[in-house]
Order: structure tokens, then sequence, then C-alpha cells
């Protein structure tokens, strides 16, 4: 590999793992505010039948973005090792 050509993409990746570390931050900030906020309602009993149901469906969706978001941040991560492994 042209080592230029790898050292701006090792640029690029090292751009994307900065915007995957806020989208990780946020969508996790998110997840734990709401988690939160579903307990707090369910412990004052204001949380029965169908909503009940929705909000243990969006929770499920904040954690699945937030496991998305968290793998996509690894396999950037991985590939910059990968690529400074290559140029050694």
């Amino acid at each position: 590999m042209n080592p230029t050509r790898a050292e701006n993409h090792l640029t690029l990746l090292s751009i994307r793992v900065n915007g995957r570390k806020r989208a990780a931050f946020i969508t996790g900030g998110v997840f734990v505010i709401f988690f939160l906020a579903a307990v707090f309602l369910d412990l004052s009993g204001q949380l029965s039948g169908r909503s009940l149901t929705i909000v243990g469906a969006l929770l499920a969706v904040f954690g699945i973005s937030f496991l998305m978001s968290w793998v996509r941040l690894e396999i950037t991560r991985e590939a910059i090792e990968l690529i400074e492994n290559i140029q050694e």
C-alpha cells in the first residue's frame, strides 16, 4: 500500500473515530436517561399495560442503537490498528 494513501486513510479513520465516539456517547446517554426515567415511572406506578409495552419497546430500540454505534466505533478502531500494523 502506498504510504501516502495509507496515511490519508488513517487520517480519515481517525476523524471517523471522533464522530463515532460522539455518536456512541449521545446514544448511550439517551439510553441511560430513558432507562432511569422508565425505572422511576415504573416504581411510582405510572407505567402499566400498554404504556409499559411502548416504553419497553423504546428501551430496546435505544439499547440496540447504542450497541450498534459502539460496535461501529470498535470496528473503526480495529481498522486503524490493522493499517498501523501493515505500515510497520
